[in-house]
């Protein structure tokens, strides 16, 4: 008994089934005759439906968004006359119990190309520039040389360029959505693309200079500030007494004697190329830096803590004078300057009326 009933039902969902198939086929192939120009799609639906009273279902705002223009001026029968209107609109339709619905496409999840531009020796290449053929997808690699693009489901070539090294085309590239494809690209070097480049310079200490001399007190392990050979051949300053009142943190008594965050010379610690200057003065502790010229000076250096490869027998400043190398020949230097005031040379004098023999 229960399988004569199953088997009952069973035929009368295939025979409802057949009967809603040929219902919804004959609502798709019904006739008719078409006079459109120009017309947008919302226009177009509403003849199809006036000249054979099919329904349409869909949402206003689907159909509001496309600005296609029909123009068709033909017999023809329902279905036709959908796959002319919705062409290149991304609407699709199905037909349930005789009702046309219309909806949008679903959009298809992206996938995504991921990887690293590397050298033959697996060392990252950053700033190489990473393509997808025929688009305007570009990506720049980072400096760890990873790179990324999200692109839609299909298969893509991919091109790379980075100076000094030979281009790389990767063909056949298959993204499938919502799926991560790696690709590690292996670049290889361009002997051939530039000629040897070599840089000629003389030598020089590293502290003579203002740039050594800024990266030896970034890297200092003190507080430390100075002066380069380098910043005083721009200055007027003769000896190290005029030149130390240029150090921040810094001032000098007669350009002589030198005063470090306000401590007086008794404070003070003098030192030549590492070794401690006897005081000047026989009665109290301090040094008169007037004595040493400029032009044996390499560099001026002033911790004001202590450091243990100092004497730390001072409280104020650690002074240090380096001087430059001996030099291999003679040579001779001399100077020469002039001055004028600006406010009286040039300028007319005032004068006043006198007599006629005065002079």
């Amino acid at each position: 008994m229960r399988v004569s009933i199953l088997v009952f039902f069973l035929r009368f969902f295939i025979v409802s089934a057949a009967f809603a198939g040929e219902a919804n086929g004959q609502v798709l192939e019904q006739k008719l005759r078409l006079e459109l120009n120009n017309a947008n799609v919302t226009e177009s639906l509403r003849q199809i439906e006036g000249s054979t009273g099919v329904s349409f279902s869909f949402a206003t705002q689907l159909i509001k968004n496309n600005t296609k223009k029909i123009t068709i001026a033909q017999d023809i029968s329902v279905k036709e006359a959908l796959v002319i209107i919705l062409a290149d609109t991304g609407i699709r339709y199905r037909v349930i119990s005789g009702y046309v619905i219309l909806e949008g496409e679903k959009q298809q999840e992206p996938g995504y190309i991921k990887g690293l531009v590397l050298d033959q020796y697996s060392m990252p290449l950053p700033g190489a520039t990473v393509k997808i053929a025929g688009t305007d997808k570009t990506a720049t690699s980072a400096e760890d040389g990873s790179y990324s693009f999200s692109l839609q489901p299909g298969s893509y070539i991919l091109e790379v360029d980075y100076i000094s090294f030979q281009p790389l085309k990767v063909t056949d590239i298959v993204v499938e959505g919502g799926q991560t494809t790696t690709l590690n690209l292996v670049m290889t070097e361009d002997v051939g693309a530039l000629d040897e480049v070599v840089i000629t310079k003389t030598f020089k200490k590293a502290t003579a200079t203002t740039e050594g001399m800024l990266l030896e007190q970034k890297n200092a392990p003190q507080m430390s500030d100075g002066i380069s050979a380098e910043q005083i051949a721009r200055t007027p300053d003769k000896d190290v007494g005029a030149t130390l009142k240029r150090i921040t943190g810094v001032t000098t008594i007669d350009d002589r004697f030198v005063v470090v965050r306000s401590m007086g010379d008794r404070w003070n610690q003098a030192v030549m190329d590492g070794i401690n200057l006897p005081s000047t003065d026989a009665v109290q502790q301090q040094f008169s830096f007037d004595i040493i010229p400029t032009a044996m000076v390499e560099s001026v250096v002033v911790s004001k803590n202590a450091t243990p490869d100092m004497n730390a027998n001072f409280a104020g400043g650690y002074v240090e004078v380096r001087t430059k190398a001996i030099p291999k020949e003679d040579f001779t230097s001399f100077s020469i300057g002039s001055s004028y005031n600006s406010r009286s040379v040039f300028k007319d004098r005032l004068t006043k009326q006198q007599g006629a023999h005065d002079y």
